[in-house]
């Protein structure tokens, strides 16, 4: 009874209710890495540090900001947001729908 009201989630793990099965975190983090691939500023390599140390889909969607923010200062706002976007297909079924919003 109480299962249709609750939806249960647990760490790492997409939601119940994800359409298909999720990209997995190891080919998110691949995205992630590429999309910084010739970023070399400051503070670059401890993104990619973080990225390989996120175990889920969840935790990499948080560093979204921070990829965005060294594209562009490395590039230009327009090639942050364009990365950025890219991305966000790898992230169905690990963020809620509402939180998919493009920059």
């Amino acid at each position: 009874m109480f299962g249709s009201f609750l939806k249960i989630r647990l760490p790492g793990r997409p939601p119940q209710d994800a359409a298909g099965p999720p990209v997995s975190p190891d080919e998110i983090r691949r995205l992630i890495l590429a999309a910084l691939a010739d970023c070399e500023r400051d503070g670059a390599e401890r993104i990619r540090q973080q990225a390989r140390s996120m175990r889920s889909g969840t935790d990499l969607w948080l560093l979204r900001g921070d990829v965005y923010q060294l594209v562009a200062c490395e590039h230009c706002e327009a090639e942050a947001r364009r990365r950025v976007n890219d991305l966000l297909p790898a992230f169905e079924g690990w963020v809620p729908p509402r939180a998919m919003a493009r920059l």
